[in-house]
């Protein structure tokens, strides 16, 4: 279950959770084992920032402390073979300064939510919040139930508001040791969907990143073409959507609500 959590949060955050293939996928500030120190600073930075505390002279350790380029890191201690001319890296470490970390964030997506039935987008909010809390979000912003109907009444705001709390408080996924741990079948699953976006991932990379990819017309075109199949998918009942398309509920109590305009 660990798994298919890191993935919700993949399809709800944007907060990704990876695994890594290779050595070389681990990177520091871009940096990773087997690169050279001369791709990311000059010789006169390197030797400047020696800080060598091993008895072993055989490596050197330099140490690159709150550089302005770095994004992420305050700290970056790298080492390397001594006579090693071409200063490739063996091994790499950072410090994350938490005081000046950015706070990643997480807004529940509204693909997520439907009109129909309302009542069960709690239930969806309620699961991605929880892959997102357990994601390692610092930040979560949960949508209303009703976000595609209208403006929310003062009950589904305490709601939408209380949902984290409920999680917190009631489920106690806070004192639990492994809050996601579950069936071998859910965490293969989700496993083999999670390993399929990191390649994804990957691929983009190597295409120039996301901003490269949205700059697209051919990319724009394929996104339309795959948003137009899953709303078509729905319809025919190919995706089913519980109070949706499937398992409708024949009492449904109906939440009244304003225009969004109104309350303008």
């Amino acid at each position: 279950m660990r798994v298919f959590i890191a993935v919700l949060v993949l399809f709800f955050s944007l907060q990704s959770w990876t695994k890594a293939d290779d050595i070389s996928d681990f990177e520091i500030e871009g940096m990773s084992i087997g690169d050279s120190l001369l791709d990311y600073f000059s010789e006169s930075e390197i030797n400047n920032s020696k800080a060598n505390f091993y008895k072993d002279n055989r490596y050197t350790q330099v140490e690159f402390n709150a550089i302005p380029s770095f994004n992420y890191y305050y700290a970056v201690d790298i080492n390397y073979l001594t006579e090693d001319k071409e200063y490739i890296i063996k091994s790499i470490s950072g410090i994350i300064d938490y005081r000046e970390k950015k706070m990643s964030e997480c807004k529940k997506e509204l693909n997520i939510i439907f009109k129909e039935d309302p009542w069960v987008n709690q239930l969806r909010i309620t699961t991605s919040a929880l892959s997102a809390a357990i994601g390692g979000v610092d930040k979560i912003i949960c949508n209303n139930i009703t976000q595609k109907l209208g403006q929310a009444p003062d009950f589904i705001k305490r709601l939408t508001r209380n949902t984290h709390i409920i999680l917190q408080e009631e489920s106690r996924i806070s004192r639990v040791q492994d809050p996601s741990g579950g069936s071998f079948y859910v965490e293969k699953l989700t496993n083999d969907l999670s390993q399929n976006a990191w390649n994804n991932i990957k691929l983009i990379e190597k295409m120039g990143g996301i901003k490269s990819l949205t700059s697209s017309e051919d990319f724009v075109v394929e996104l339309r073409k795959s948003r137009e199949k899953l709303k078509k998918d729905i319809e025919d009942k190919n995706i089913k959507k519980i109070g949706v398309n499937i398992f409708e509920d024949p009492d449904s109590n109906p939440i009244n609500v304003r225009p969004f305009e109104e309350a303008l």
